[in-house]
């Protein structure tokens, strides 16, 4: 059977091996597409190495026909040993091919045009969707064939990417990487976080989510540390707060979800710092670095083979070696280990100022997310350890909410009552009205979209934050658990929670009351 029946008409493959080095590597290259990666000819130890996950496309007993009438020896791999082993080498020659890695820059350029936060590529086993993330919504942008989405990722984390961990792609393993090569990238992307998960298809092939995070300030913002808090949507009293945190020393931690602004609020308030206090030294302890910070020398968390390190503890060495490099002012990029935790409060209690993000549900959250990973190191008594007043300084907490397009928002009082072509919920226009009352008049809702906002209805994103400084009060409240005298004395200070000042610029016109409630993950408070 001629080659020419199984494979692309104008490739003649009847005899491979008589053909020119060239030749031979556009007839691999069109014999191997239809499998995906999961096929590797050696032609000059004549073997055919084949993974067992190839499942029973009838085009497989062709490509043994054809084997084994070129006398190669076939060759068959555990899934995951094909991938430890061939992945690379089976993907190196079809990558020859320009056009996907001009269809990945393209890509990149265009995310980056649409102001995008995240690129999703979702492989099925039967088609592959790319969609864009857009001021936190998802968006479908194309749809490729599953050979060519496969090959595409292949290509990102193998070629493109600096891996962690695993160093060949395959569809069948959680990989981890980051892209920083200035040839790849938009001018204006420091890096784009990767992340990949298998996941379940219900086509024969296995399924594969990669999430490409591209790491830029969308925000532009500049000047003195209130010119820049201002512009990402601080109120003033918030930013007196944080004002104050910088002069301490202590931890003050950032938190938030994952996506919601904690490192680009950290970019600014140390490029603040380093414009009005040039003669103290600033180092970031990073895994990796998401953005350039000017004046800050950043140290990148890393693991050599052969060290015998996970990351918690390189993220322990990493620390230790900051400190010994003089520091005045410390950031941890992310506190998401018990090692961590424990290294950044003896930063603190050293004398240092720290900060550091945290995932956690709320501002008061961080105390009870610290105080379990200490536990989880055996710390007795770990809350009080947090709270003494050598040590936690400060709270914020982030949450992003898209802005409305000043051309196309609409009155939200017109559209009560009516059936909208749009899905939109009335019970929250509702809420609004009962707990804005006469303010109502001034909340608006998406519109339809326009050119200004490229149909989208939004233009930007704004923070709704709430910031504790700490006093010996509060942290005796903390202390002993009374939550709720602690939110009563927050507020009688004037301290406002990230669904206050959510109501407070909904009443300005600047958020939708739907938004709000989704992106906040609550209900309007009536």
């Amino acid at each position: 059977m001629a080659y020419a029946d199984f494979c692309e008409p104008e490739a003649d493959l009847e005899d491979l091996w008589s053909l020119s080095a060239k030749e031979q590597e556009e007839a691999l290259r069109t014999l191997l597409r239809p499998f995906s990666g999961k096929v590797f000819v050696h032609p000059k130890q004549r073997e055919l190495h084949l993974s067992r996950d190839l499942g029973r496309d009838g085009r497989i007993g062709e490509l043994l026909f054809w084997g084994h009438s070129e006398g190669l020896r076939i060759i068959w791999h555990d899934p995951l040993e094909f991938a430890e082993h061939f992945s690379r080498a089976s993907t190196q020659i079809r990558l020859q091919d320009n056009a996907i890695q001009r269809y990945v820059v393209e890509l990149f350029e265009t995310a980056y045009a649409r102001r995008a936060q995240d690129i999703h590529i979702i492989h099925s086993g039967r088609s592959t969707l790319i969609r864009l993330r857009i001021l936190g919504d998802l968006i479908d942008y194309e749809q490729k064939d599953p050979i060519f989405g496969e090959q595409m990722m292949a290509l990102i984390y193998n070629c493109f990417a600096q891996q962690t961990g695993r160093a060949v792609f395959s569809h069948l393993l959680r990989l981890d990487g980051r892209i920083i090569n200035p040839q790849v990238l938009p001018a204006g992307v420091f890096a784009v976080r990767l992340h990949a998960e298998p996941i379940q298809s219900n086509a024969r092939d296995a399924g594969l989510l990669m999430t490409l995070r591209l790491l830029y300030d969308s925000t532009h913002a500049s000047g003195s540390l209130r010119q820049r808090l201002s512009l990402l949507g601080f109120l003033p009293e918030q930013i007196a707060q944080i004002g104050e945190l910088v002069r301490r020393d202590g931890l003050s931690l950032v938190s938030g979800a994952t996506g919601h602004g904690k490192s680009t609020v950290l970019k600014h308030i140390f490029e603040s710092m380093v414009a009005s206090m040039p003669e103290r030294s600033y180092l970031s302890v990073e895994d990796p670095p998401e953005y350039r910070i000017l004046g800050v020398n950043q140290i990148q968390v890393q693991t050599e083979p052969g060290e015998g390190l996970n990351r918690a503890e390189a993220y322990r060495e990493a620390l230790a070696g900051a400190l010994r490099s003089d520091p005045d002012v410390l950031m941890i990029g992310e506190i998401r280990y018990a090692e961590a935790a424990q290294a950044a409060i003896n930063c603190a209690l050293s004398g240092h100022a720290v900060w550091a993000t945290l995932h956690a549900e709320n501002s008061l959250a961080c105390v009870t997310r610290l105080e379990g990973l200490l536990e989880e190191r055996g710390q007795n008594h770990a809350r009080q350890w947090i709270l003494n007043p050598d040590v936690l300084s400060g709270l914020c907490h982030l949450r992003l909410l898209p802005v409305l397009c000043q051309e196309c928002k609409q009155k939200a009082s017109d559209r009560l009552g009516k059936r909208q072509a749009q899905s939109f919920s009335q019970d929250s226009l509702l809420r609004a009205k009962k707990v804005l009352g006469r303010h109502f008049g001034k909340v608006y809702v998406r519109g339809p979209g326009c050119s200004h906002c490229q149909g989208r209805g939004t233009v930007a994103m704004t923070l709704a934050a709430e910031v504790v400084t700490l006093d010996n009060t509060l942290r005796e409240l903390l202390i002993y658990g009374q939550m709720s005298k602690v939110r009563d004395l927050l507020r009688k200070n004037g301290g406002k929670t990230s669904v206050e000042v959510a109501l407070q610029k909904m009443a300005e016109g600047l958020v939708d009351p739907r938004d709000v409630e989704m992106r906040l993950n609550a209900q309007i408070p009536c």
